[in-house]
Formats: structure tokens, C-alpha cells, sequence
């Protein structure tokens, strides 16, 4: 009654039933779990209906357990037979069916599950004793957190005794400390007998000799060392500091695979001068919007994934309603990344350019580095997931998983940064259109950067018309198809979603606002009352943007013209690029007020840097719960919060793993065999 499209059953119920006393036919008999679809005829277009399940036709499935030994085809003839003889019209009524066992794969068969199997044993072992070795001082080398901790001991050294202050597991939670040069004959040191913990602050004081001391801690922890046990301590410091500049290759491989090393540089906060710190923010909360649209579009049915709701016109009632506008648009948060891609790209570069001139070399770390921070932890996410998708398992695992399977055809097309220009039923990591997208503007932006650094005028002209090919093939294409990216199928994503030549608006736009920032040195002088103007346009732009859209057949209202979508859909991404553009630009020019303190909470660094993992990794998690569940889901919109919160902590917690397991020790290794790169 409410739009249930599945019947389940026990699904573990049915596979534990076995006859051990062979009384029937003599032999074992067990329990198989089989699935039959039934497609009644075509009745015409689904409307909206078909828009949320993304079906041109409703597909009924009916779970049923049999003995094992009756096989998928003999169901599909048995059904077959019984409509012939109770349903006489000449529409067709499709039948298929699919039993467990026929979804079952065989690990031992299987070399690629294999080999995954024992090169990621091999890495963890790796890793654990690399963080072993770095954990107990048995390199003899200092940590960089030892030698901030280390300096605080030098005649003229400042900086912080903090995080890991001893070569151990034992951390070190002592306060900042900022220290002074000290000419005199005494000085107050920590008692690193207890943990090198200080209890206190740093502080002046004249001692009964009439000299100045300088005070570490609490008088009961601070001991008195003369000037030559200073010098001493301040040349053994020395001694370190060079021995931790010129440590072996040996040990920079030992700590680029230690997560003794590894995890305090992925959780710290710390963000350098210059840094653009409201980046941060926006590109965690763009990532929650990303995964809040998928847990809703995994909810009601999503390529692979049949519907798992038993209520399913509970569900539709859903496109109705404006509130779900900001959902089903969440799509825009896809150009907030290629807007503050563009940004990045041009702002460093054009950085560098002042800095060291164009060169050869320049170039080509340019583009190395690029391919060596996307493409290890890409292709390990890829490998994994070829490799193990096959052994879960569940009523609603599909007996062909397409985009896994597609992985294990084109895999090289993602490897490649291409696949957003195959045939779309090709697509592995179907959402990794984006990567490849960005990845190709990347390699054209010096064609735009290079002309802003040197002739300004022919570099915004570019950008120009870069804005104006997406604006222009964009209605092109729409007014060919018809419907908008999600509403036609594979062919309307292919043309008006994945192809680079319809998203290079906010890129470019970034790449206007990076020049803008260079130049700008992140100063502007703008009167408040303009201030207060434009963050009220930006504001209402980003809202009408979203929620206009309400107003196209939904809520009574007629749909739009043509002529009007096609407006909508050509240029409300490039207006969304410039609304989130003067956002980023009050925020680093010194206007941004209570919203850059919130995007620039020092929180949003470490998250700032798991986001590419867990966009990697987001959908697989979301597939892997969906898919082995025994039972359907009733929709309510506490559910689908509850599970969004749920997604996004474990897509982050997963994404946490592969950062320090893969993603670190790569940039590490590049820093090792690449040395000049400072970055």
C-alpha cells in the first residue's frame, strides 16, 4: 500500500535450512534463497516517479526459498509457463530470477583477490614495523615534534613543547612555551625526569645572584644549570638538529611509513602564514553536502542498487516538498570543488612563478606532483575494491555489480583521467567522473595562469571565454536532449554532467579569483556598506540558485519553457561559482566577519585533508551497508539523517586509514626522491 517494490524474506533463515536425513530423495537437501523479478507491461512514462528510482518501468521482486537443487532458469520457466496459460494479451510480462548461489564466488579462483590479499599484508607489516622501529628510538634520530621540544632548551631557541616531547609512545601534553635568548649565567630547565611534562609557564625572574633566569614550569619541577652545562646542552641540540637534516635515506623511508610520524602531521591543526584558512572549512561542508545527497540517492535506488524502502510513495512525496531542493541540488557542491580547484592551482602557481621564474622543472613537477597526490591512493581504493567486492553478500547484492565489474575492464581509463569520456556504462567508481575533469582542467590551466602572470588582459580574455564554452555548449546540448543531467538517463549525464566542456565554468571563475588574490596580496580596502551589499547578493543568489527550482512543476507550478531551463542549466553553475567566489574573498581579505572564524575553525584542517579519501571511498561504504542488508528500510527523514551522519563518520574514519597507510607514505617518498620540492 505504500509503494513497496520488494517482498524479502529470511534471507539467513532459508541458507541454514539443510535435511540431513536424506528421506526425501536420498540425498542432502538445502535451503537456497532465490530472487524473481517481475516487470509488468510498459503502461507509459513514470514521470516523476521514475525520476527518483531512475526506472522507465516498475520491476516487482519476489524473495522465495527452494531446495538447492533447482536452479535460477527453472523458476523463470516455471513462471513463464503459468503466465502463458493465465494471461492471454500480447503485452509481454518479463520474468528473470537469480539465486544465491549463482552470486557465490570462489576466493581461491580468484588471483586478483589473492594478490590483494598478500600485498596488503605485506604493507601492513610494513607499517608496523616501521612505526615499531620509530616508536622505541631505535633510529636515533629526532622527531620533528622532539626537535620544536629540543629547541626550547637553546640559549636562543623559542617554540613549543608539545605533542610527543619524548623518543616513545608516551605523549606529551605539556602547554606552549615561548623562550628568550638568555646571556646570563643561570637558567631554570624542565625536569624531564617526569615525562618531560611542564606544568606551567614561561616566566622572568632575577635570582638572589642578581641575574636573570628564565622559569619553565613549576618551581618543584625546575632544576638550576650552569652556563656551561647551557652551552653543552645547546651544542648536543645542535648536533641533533643537523643529524635529523642529514638522516639517511634509510630512515626517511622508516618515517614515511611510520604512523608514529604519520599520524601527528595528518592531525594537526596548525595552518601557516598565507594559508587561505576559510578553504578548510568550505571544503568539508561541501563534502557533507556530497555525501548527504548520495545517502538519499543510495536510499531510493542508485544505478546497481534497487530500491531498499517499503515505502516508496512516502518517499516520492519527498520531490514535492521544498525543503528537498537542497538535496536534489547538492549537486552544485560538485562546483564548489572545481571552483576552489581553479583557486588553488593559479594562487600557488602564480606564487611560485614570482618566486622562481619559469623553468623547465618547474613544469614538470607542476604536473608530477599533481598525478603523485591523486594517483596512488586512486588506484589502491580501485585494486581494493576490484578485489573484494565479490564476498559480501545479501538478498539485495545484485548477481552482476556493474560499476565494480566495470573496474576490472577499464580501470586504466581512470588511471588515465579519462573515463568521463567513455560511453557511460563503462564508468568504474561511477563518481570518479570528477577526478578525471579536474585533472584534465589542471593540465590546460598554465595555458590561462601563464597569460595572467604576464599579460593580464589576454589571461582574463581566456578565462572569458572558457565561461563562455560552458554557457554555450551547455544550452547547446540541453536544447538537443531536452531534460536536465539527472532526468534522461545515462546519455543526458554523459552530455550535460561529465564532460569537461560543461563544467569548466567554476574553474576558470577560480582562476579570476586566485589572480585576483596574488595581486590583491589578500588586501582590500572596501567600503562596509558595499561589504554588507555583496555579502547580502551572495547570499540570496546561493538561496535562489538552490530553491528556484521548486518553482519548475513542483508545489502546483507549472513547468518552465524551454527556454528557461535552458538558461537554468547553462548558467546557474558558473552564477553559483561567483556567489562561493566573493564568499572566499571577504574571508581572505580581512571581511568575512563570524562566517570565516567558523570556516576557518582550526577542526576543518585535519578533515580538509581526508576528503579526497573519503570522496574516494564514500559510495563503496554506502553500497556495502545497502546491499547486505536482510531487511527494507521504512523511509522517514530522521532515518535518512541518521544514516548520513553515520556515512559521513565512517566515510571519514576510512579515509583517515588510507591517509596514513597509503596516502602519507607517498608523499613522503616523493619528498625523498624529489628533495628541491618544498611543498
Amino acid at each position: 500500500m505504500k509503494g513497496a517494490l520488494r517482498w524479502l524474506g529470511m534471507y539467513d533463515q532459508c541458507l541454514e535450512i539443510k535435511d540431513t536425513n536424506k528421506l526425501a530423495l536420498g540425498r542432502e537437501i538445502k535451503g537456497e534463497y532465490c530472487s524473481i523479478g517481475i516487470t509488468p507491461p510498459s503502461t507509459g512514462s513514470l514521470g516523476a516517479a521514475g525520476a527518483l528510482f531512475g526506472v522507465n518501468s516498475v520491476t516487482l521482486y519476489w524473495d522465495v526459498c527452494v531446495p538447492n537443487t533447482c536452479k535460477s532458469s527453472d523458476l523463470t520457466n516455471a513462471l513463464n509457463q503459468a503466465i502463458q496459460l493465465l494471461y492471454t494479451s500480447n503485452n509481454t510480462i518479463g520474468i528473470q530470477s537469480v539465486c544465491s548461489k549463482e552470486k557465490q564466488k570462489s576466493f581461491a579462483d580468484d588471483p586478483v583477490s589473492i594478490f590483494a590479499t598478500i600485498f596488503l599484508a605485506i604493507f601492513a607489516l610494513i607499517i608496523l614495523f616501521c612505526t615499531l622501529i620509530d616508536g622505541f628510538g631505535l633510529l636515533n634520530t629526532v622527531s620533528d615534534q622532539q626537535e620544536r621540544f629540543l629547541m626550547t632548551l637553546s640559549p636562543a631557541g623559542n617554540g613549543y613543547a608539545n605533542e610527543f616531547g619524548n623518543k616513545g609512545f608516551i605523549k606529551d601534553e605539556s602547554e606552549p612555551i615561548v623562550t628568550r635568548s638568555v646571556p646570563n649565567d643561570y637558567v631554570k630547565f624542565v625536569d624531564t625526569k617526569s615525562n618531560g611534562h611542564v606544568n606551567g609557564h614561561v616566566q622572568s625572574d632575577v635570582s638572589p645572584e642578581g641575574v636573570t633566569v628564565v622559569s619553565v614550569g613549576t618551581d618543584e619541577n625546575s632544576i638550576v644549570k650552569e652556563k656551561g652545562e647551557i652551552e653543552k646542552q645547546h651544542v648536543e641540540n645542535v648536533q641533533k638538529e643537523k643529524q635529523h637534516q642529514t638522516e639517511s635515506n634509510v630512515e626517511k623511508l622508516v618515517h614515511a611509513f611510520s604512523l608514529y610520524h604519520n599520524v601527528p602531521k595528518l592531525l594537526n591543526t596548525h595552518q601557516g602564514a598565507g594559508s587561505l584558512t576559510c578553504l578548510h572549512g568550505i571544503r568539508v561542508l561541501s563534502m557533507s553536502w556530497v555525501i548527504l545527497g548520495h545517502t538519499y540517492a543510495v536510499y531510493v535506488g542508485l544505478a546497481d542498487i534497487k530500491p531498499i524502502i517499503s515505502n516508496g510513495l512516502d518517499a516520492f512525496k519527498i520531490l514535492n516538498s521544498a525543503w528537498f531542493e537542497a538535496v536534489s541540488n547538492g549537486t552544485f557542491s560538485v562546483d564548489t570543488f572545481f571552483l576552489l580547484s581553479g583557486l588553488l592551482v593559479a594562487y600557488l602557481f602564480l606564487k611560485n612563478l614570482k618566486k622562481n621564474g619559469l623553468s623547465g622543472k618547474m613544469m614538470g613537477l607542476f604536473y608530477f606532483h599533481r598525478i603523485w597526490r591523486l594517483t596512488p591512493l586512486y588506484a589502491m581504493v580501485i585494486f581494493i575494491y576490484v578485489a573484494y567486492y565479490n564476498y559480501f553478500n545479501g538478498p539485495l547484492w545484485p548477481d552482476h555489480y556493474y560499476d565494480a565489474e566495470n573496474c576490472r575492464k577499464y580501470w586504466w581509463a581512470n588511471l588515465l583521467y579519462i573515463n568521463n569520456l567513455l560511453d557511460g556504462t563503462k564508468l568504474c567508481l561511477g563518481w570518479s567522473w570528477y577526478l578525471s575533469n579536474d585533472m584534465q582542467m589542471y593540465v590546460i590551466s598554465p595555458l590561462v595562469i601563464l597569460p595572467l602572470f604576464y599579460l593580464p588582459v589576454l589571461g582574463f580574455l581566456i578565462i572569458a571565454a572558457l565561461v563562455g564554452i560552458h554557457i554555450t555548449v551547455t544550452a547547446v546540448e540541453f536544447w538537443d536532449i531536452g531534460v536536465g543531467p539527472t532526468e534522461g538517463g545515462i546519455e543526458s549525464m554523459e552530455r550535460l554532467y561529465f564532460r569537461p566542456w560543461v563544467r569548466i565554468g567554476p574553474f576558470a571563475i577560480g582562476l579570476a579569483l586566485a589572480y585576483i588574490l596574488y595581486k590583491t596580496k589578500c588586501k582590500l580596502n572596501i567600503k562596509k556598506p558595499l561589504i554588507i551589499l555583496l555579502w547580502l547578493v551572495s547570499l540570496a543568489g546561493l538561496f535562489t540558485i538552490v530553491y528556484v527550482t521548486f518553482t519548475n512543476g513542483k508545489g502546483g507550478n507549472e513547468k518552465w519553457t524551454k527556454d528557461g531551463m535552458a538558461a537554468y542549466y547553462s548558467l546557474s553553475r558558473p552564477l553559483w561559482a561567483i556567489t562561493v567566489s566573493w564568499i572566499i574573498l571577504a574571508c581572505c581579505t580581512g571581511h568575512g566577519g563570524v562566517i570565516n572564524s567558523i570556516l576557518s575553525w582550526g577542526a576543518w584542517v585535519p578533515l580538509g585533508r581526508l576528503t579526497y579519501g573519503a570522496y574516494l571511498i564514500h559510495i563503496i561504504l554506502m553500497t556495502i551497508y545497502t546491499l547486505t542488508r536482510r531487511s527494507l528500510l521504512l523511509y522517514s527523514d530522521y532515518t535518512t539523517v541518521y544514516l548520513f551522519l553515520g556515512h559521513w563518520a565512517l566515510s571519514y574514519g576510512a579515509s583517515f586509514v588510507l591517509s596514513v597507510a597509503f596516502e602519507s607514505p607517498m608523499m613522503a617518498l616523493e619528498k625523498i626522491f624529489l628533495p628541491s620540492r618544498k611543498s
